[in-house]
């Protein structure tokens, strides 16, 4: 029909129809006439329709992104397991491609925040190319929000915009604690992991755990329950979920090869006795406060520990225990944390440091150690901030001398009044001529480069 045709509205009004060669008015007006000739509407049931969901695939759970990259955050910075991304983002007949979503704008550390949720996709505006989700509150340290959802005919939701590529645990706008605290703003527009985006969400109800404490049925899910015992994982694909865990969870040495769990937007407390949070392989934790015990966590192989918080370990009377916060072994990844030892410290017994690797079972390889804060702590602190790997290297730890691929990068430590992060040292035995080690952007908090110290 002649109505239809760009050309008739040359002829009929005598300018092109061309939004930069016409004013507002003559513009509107001949959509106006095109739109009534032709008797159809926009395509706003098209725009972005069935498929824009914007990164509803894109949330952190059990297989979330597996392995040492993990995605973290696409459920909401620090946030409940209910927050998505863009989930309710819908196309609009002009599709607006995250013109007015950016990801994380009200999404930042809350139970049910969500990224972009009035982000428009249009027919073929990709969400997030202008506004990318987690730009200014990002979940996790790896993770996409969007990177598998599509918003609108030919744009993918967050093609452009990765939620937490820098890995922080929320805006800096919704940061509660102060400058190199945990909770505090980290270097990258989040937070560091702390009281408010770690551990079970705000609201949530939790109810008694009544299942078995050694797991071995697949696929088992504990969402939203205290646990009062060590959970045993002899299964595969646990998920624990915005849960209180009085105890630990562990993968003990006699399981299957295939034992695993994922742990997130949960707490842990050991208690006051000398046990480990979690451990010892195959395992995922996000967003995980952990207190109590002789250390953490510890990882003999195949872990990934991101946005969690590990501190005010427990103490020993009699003198003898060293603590720890974290003790690593093999190809794991600990990103984004807020990491520190605070056991009371007395006549023979105190804390380590907030990160150990000793040879003493197996060689400390294939570890990164990214943008993590490290600090003293309080009862006393740590001796050093972190251990790198080398420990024993003279012959008194069988493995010591086989350390390599140890990677710190961009983290920051906290420090003292003694110009160290530690009461001694701020990182002992990491030895810079091991093959695969690196040494990149570790500073102080006052933005001093941090120089390792070898065995």
């Amino acid at each position: 029909m002649i109505f239809t045709d760009p050309g008739f509205v040359v002829a009929f009004f005598g300018w092109p129809l061309d939004p930069r060669r016409m004013g507002a008015g003559r513009w509107l007006l001949s959509v106006v006439v095109l739109a009534l000739a032709s008797g159809c509407s926009s395509e706003a049931s098209d725009a972005g329709g069935g498929g824009g969901q914007g990164a509803a695939a894109g949330s952190s759970g059990a297989s979330g992104a597996g392995g040492s990259s993990g995605i973290g955050g696409a459920s909401g910075t620090g946030g409940g397991a209910s927050g998505s991304a863009g989930a309710s983002g819908s196309g609009g007949a002009s599709g607006s491609g995250g013109a007015s979503g950016s990801g994380g704008a009200s999404g930042s550390g809350g139970a049910s925040g969500s990224a972009g949720a009035s982000g428009s996709a249009g027919a073929s505006g990709s969400a997030g190319a202008s506004g990318s989700a987690g730009a200014s509150g990002s979940g996790g340290a790896s993770g996409s929000a969007g990177a598998s959802g599509s918003a609108g005919a030919s744009g993918s939701a967050g093609a452009s915009g990765s939620a937490g590529a820098s890995g922080s645990g929320g805006g800096a706008g919704t940061c509660t604690g102060g400058p190199w605290d945990p909770g505090g703003p980290d270097p990258w527009g989040g937070c560091w992991p702390g009281p408010d985006n770690t551990g079970v969400p705000a609201g949530v109800t939790l109810t008694p755990y009544t299942g078995p404490c050694t797991i071995t049925q697949d696929d088992t899910i504990i969402d939203a329950k205290t646990v009062d015992c060590i959970l045993s994982i002899r299964a595969t694909n646990v998920s624990i979920t915005r849960s209180q865990i009085n105890g630990g969870v562990d993968v003990p040495s006699s399981a299957p090869s295939t034992a695993s769990f994922t742990i997130s937007d949960s707490s842990i407390h050991v208690g006051d006795n000398l046990n480990t949070g979690l451990m010892r392989r195959n395992f995922v934790a996000r967003r995980v406060d952990i207190t109590g015990g002789r250390r953490s966590i510890y990882c003999m192989t195949n872990c990934t520990v991101e946005d969690s918080w590990v501190h005010a370990q427990g103490g020993d009377p009699n003198g003898q225990a060293h603590f720890s916060g974290m003790r690593m072994e093999q190809r794991s990844t600990y990103r984004h944390n807020t990491i520190t030892c605070e056991a009371t410290r007395v006549p023979g017994s105190g804390c380590s440091a907030g990160l150990t690797g000793y040879g003493d079972f197996a060689p400390i390889q294939d570890n990164l150690i990214e943008r993590n804060l490290f600090y003293r702590g309080g009862n006393g602190g740590s001796t050093t901030c972190a251990y790198g790997g080398s420990s024993g290297d003279d012959g008194s730890k069988p493995y010591g001398n086989q350390a390599m691929s140890i990677r710190f990068i961009g983290n920051r430590f906290v420090k003292g009044s003694n110009g160290l992060c530690g009461n001694l040292r701020t990182i002992i035995d990491f030895d810079t001529s091991r093959p695969g080690n690196t040494w990149t952007d570790n500073l102080y908090s006052d933005g001093m480069a941090v120089a390792p110290q070898g065995p």
